[in-house]
């Protein structure tokens, strides 16, 4: 698309399955757009990093605002200027940020929700804000049809389901189904947690290992090893529902 602009926003670009969608998705889509352009949220270090053909932007930093009122409001003012051809927001509540932010702009804004809108929000009375504000969208991203049937009848005319990509080859695809797993049980002081079919092959590897080691990433023969301080999104979350 010549002379064609995207906007790509999240929250930061760390380590987790969306942010490394984004900075994927943001390299490819310089085949269709002349412009891409990634407006983060939160001002984090950058873990996923990206061609530097792309701007990254990042809220906090370039508005000077701490108050995420007045983020909102320089959001909305940088976007007008900008005249993006579309805005492709990812994540909860950075989608809620970005279409409050620029209603009544005209810009079409577009969300992907990378989880399961059953469980994203804190509670009944965010999810039924979080669906309202999605009302602005135009169009909505899920993973899977059970995901797009959560939504409103009208909103399921907005809504494309997408599935993951994956990166492997098309014969292994599936071979995790086939792989034997077993329980494995860790330990952190009296307490005993199960991490259920979390594993596979020889785990006795693991023996010895407390949840302050999953926490750290503290793996044998996984990237925490190289990087103690290192723990990818799902050890982290692994971790912390044993505590």
């Amino acid at each position: 698309m010549a002379n064609h602009t995207l906007l790509i926003v999240g929250g930061t670009l760390q380590q987790g399955g969306a942010e490394r969608i984004i900075s994927v998705l943001s390299e490819k889509f310089l085949e269709y757009f002349a412009e891409v352009k990634i407006a983060l949220w939160r001002e984090a270090p950058v873990f996923y990093t990206v061609t530097e053909k792309i701007e990254i932007v990042s809220v906090p930093k370039w508005s000077g605002e701490k108050s995420v009122m007045r983020q909102m409001v320089w959001f909305r003012k940088y976007v007008k200027r900008l005249k993006p051809d579309a805005v492709l927001s990812f994540l909860a509540p950075f989608n809620m940020l970005s279409l409050v932010s620029l209603a009544g702009t005209g810009i079409p804004v577009y969300i992907a929700s990378r989880s399961d809108p059953h469980y994203d929000a804190p509670n009944r009375w965010w999810r039924w804000v979080r669906d309202g504000i999605y009302h602005l969208a135009d169009g909505i991203s899920v993973q899977s049809d059970g995901n797009k049937e959560y939504f409103s009848k009208y909103l399921r005319k907005k809504v494309s389901v997408i599935y993951n990509p994956v990166f492997i080859r098309s014969e292994l695809v599936g071979k995790a189904l086939e792989t034997p797993k077993e329980l494995v049980i860790v330990k952190q002081g009296e307490k005993s947690s199960v991490v259920i079919g979390g594993f596979s092959g020889d785990s006795s590897a693991l023996s010895g290992l407390s949840v302050g080691d999953l926490w750290g990433g503290r793996l044998p023969g996984g990237v925490g090893e190289e990087n103690p301080g290192f723990a990818t999104r799902g050890m982290r979350v692994i971790a912390r529902s044993l505590c």
